[in-house]
């Protein structure tokens, strides 16, 4: 995508589900996180090992998520990747088309 798409993106939804959301403030997916809902973002954790992280109920994965997803952010090492892809599918069968950013 190009930087335009990019911001055209996260200029139009607000809702976005983050894969690998550490609970560790250290952690690049928690910096990003904090500063997207510091700026209006609904934030989805998803991490199977956390219950809640940054005051919002963290999902073991994106299939458990019950509400609209918007835009997908993958914080997990790349080989990870082709498993959350194929959450993603079938979530946008589901729930609509979510767009898909990754980040490890």
């Amino acid at each position: 995508m190009s930087q335009e798409e990019i911001r055209s993106v996260l200029e139009s939804y607000r809702t976005v589900a983050v894969v690998g959301l550490s609970r560790n403030p250290a952690k690049n997916s928690y910096r990003v996180v904090q500063y997207l809902q510091s700026v209006g973002y609904h934030i989805i954790p998803v991490n199977p090992f956390a219950d809640e992280i940054l005051g919002e109920k963290s999902y073991t994965s994106l299939l458990d998520v019950p509400e609209t997803i918007e835009i997908v952010d993958i914080f997990r090492p790349s080989e990870d990747v082709p498993s959350i892809v194929e959450e993603t599918i079938k979530i946008k069968n589901k729930l609509g088309t979510p767009r898909l950013f990754g980040c490890n």
